[in-house]
């Protein structure tokens, strides 16, 4: 059976409450927001943390010269992970050696602790590569009770 071939780059991001690392070699996201967040509660809230797992995908022939990663609540910036061109070149290297691979992945996990709720807001993760600007889904932050 053939894989299908990526032909363009692309992020998937996923808002949890929690990231943990197994044994194996495997991550469990808990908690997974689906678009929406909605609180309830009086503000200001505090989550004990809010994640996001970043996966950016290249195919082999466009792997990332450069990435950084960088979480905004609203327009601010709160968080981000500039990665490093010895990384980058260390992922490459695995792919390249690889001849069944297709595709570079490349995975970030961001931790903002605690998290304070004050007003609806949106959370949204954006990739600056060497060329272009990758984003995906957003987070929406709902509030009931505002004062």
């Amino acid at each position: 059976m053939k894989t299908p071939i990526a032909h363009h780059r692309s992020l998937n991001t996923i808002f949890c409450d929690d990231i943990r690392m197994e044994v194996g070699n495997k991550t469990t996201l808990v908690g997974i927001y689906n678009s929406v967040m909605i609180i309830e509660n009086d503000l200001p809230y505090v989550l004990p943390k809010l994640c996001v797992s970043a996966t950016v995908k290249a195919p082999k022939g466009m792997e990332f010269k450069e990435l950084d990663f960088k979480l905004f609540k609203d327009n601010e910036e709160i968080t981000g992970n500039k990665i490093t061109a010895e990384d980058l070149e260390k992922q490459r290297l695995a792919y390249e050696n690889d001849p069944d691979s297709q595709v570079c992945i490349f995975t970030v996990y961001l931790t903002v602790q605690p998290f304070v709720i004050d007003k609806s807001c949106e959370m949204k993760l954006v990739v600056e590569t060497e060329s272009e600007l990758l984003n995906d889904v957003h987070l929406k932050i709902i509030t009931r009770n505002q004062d």
